[in-house]
């Protein structure tokens, strides 16, 4: 396996016109057809710049002025610390692997699958590869794509097993991202102007770090149509509903974020209005809303939403026009085939034993 990966990673090298790729999503196509367009070299990963700033810019579009459950407030000062992740986080989104990379290594799963323990066992399969995609944040959109592939090559070969997998995974990763949202619903309660992002001793922080990832892989998967749309809007709505800690507002941006930006799958403008109102408008919360963190992240949030908004309307009228959406996503060329066959070496089979159940 070492002396493919060194091959692919020499004749990728030579790719010089792989930086920006418009995946151009059709039933029954895998990643392997993705068509680059642009003729700029391939990047690797760069750290945010410490000015760079969130969603909130200074434009008409994003109001200075909010009202909080009916309260007049101000548009909070956002920490250097807030900043920073906000940047971060959008900055990773869409930068993947290789498309060929990602494709390849699909169908040595599928290969592979022939002679280990996943045969007939679609269940396995399907928390084996949700769990992979959870090891690393720089994997998690690169696995979402390799997913989709997956159920196109078991699509091609049986159906049935194809549908089994699709199923389970939605189920398993939707039943993962509730225990996850339980499990910060008491951070930081006693932790004065925490912004969410403080971290824990070495070991619970390894955990909270994959639990982040898989919320993460989901809103990627969300975005692919592999976990529907309309099961994204309930998660969301049941989530606004039962808000206690600031670590839980993280959550619910990282879903957003990853679900509904950059998607070919954009969620119906009412919902969106809905997660917008109950989010200044919420229904019960156990968090003091003159908070200025709980208002920060609030406010972000909201701004997330304005953005997607717009960004939708570009996205409906770009498919009407070619008939076929897409996604731009970056090669980072940090982000090798190596190191996505190795995340599937260490997870594989251990389903029942990783730490985000």
């Amino acid at each position: 396996m070492t002396g493919t990966c060194d091959a692919d990673a020499v004749s990728l090298a030579r790719d010089h016109a792989a930086k920006n790729f418009s995946w151009r999503i059709s039933p029954g196509r895998p990643i392997a057809y993705a068509r680059s367009e642009s003729s700029f070299a391939p990047q690797a990963w760069t750290p945010p710049r410490s000015a760079d700033t969130s969603t909130e810019k200074q434009s008409p579009q994003f109001p200075a002025t909010w009202y909080l459950q009916g309260i007049r407030i101000t548009r909070p000062t956002s920490s250097q610390c807030l900043q920073s992740y906000f940047r971060r986080m959008q900055h990773v989104m869409t930068r993947i692997c290789h498309p060929l990379s990602i494709h390849h290594e699909a169908c040595s799963i599928i290969h592979s699958m022939k002679s280990t323990e996943f045969v007939g066992q679609p269940k396995l399969l399907a928390e084996g590869l949700f769990i992979a995609g959870a090891a690393r944040l720089q994997y998690t959109r690169t696995v979402a794509l390799l997913i989709h592939d997956v159920l196109i090559e078991l699509d091609m070969t049986d159906w049935r097993v194809m549908r089994a997998v699709a199923v389970h995974l939605e189920g398993f990763a939707t039943s993962t991202l509730f225990r996850i949202f339980h499990d910060f619903s008491g951070d930081f309660k006693f932790v004065p102007n925490a912004t969410g992002l403080e971290k824990a001793n070495d070991t619970l922080e390894v955990i909270r770090n994959q639990q982040l990832n898989a919320v993460a892989l989901y809103g990627d998967l969300v975005a692919f149509g592999i976990i529907p749309p309309g099961l994204l809007v309930s998660v969301i709505n049941g989530l606004l509903e039962c808000i206690s800690s600031i670590s839980q507002y993280r959550i619910i941006y990282l879903l957003v974020l990853r679900a509904t930006s950059q998607t070919v799958f954009p969620v119906h403008p009412d919902c969106l209005l809905g997660w917008y109102q109950r989010l200044l408008f919420p229904i019960q919360t156990k968090l003091r809303l003159d908070n200025k963190m709980v208002q920060r992240w609030i406010i972000e949030i909201c701004n997330l939403i304005d953005k997607i908004t717009i960004q939708n309307q570009t996205t409906v009228q770009s498919s009407q026009i070619t008939n076929s959406p897409a996604i731009n996503h970056i090669w980072d060329t940090q982000l090798t085939r190596k190191g996505l066959h190795d995340l599937f070496q260490m997870q594989t089979g251990r389903a029942g034993n990783i730490c985000i159940r």
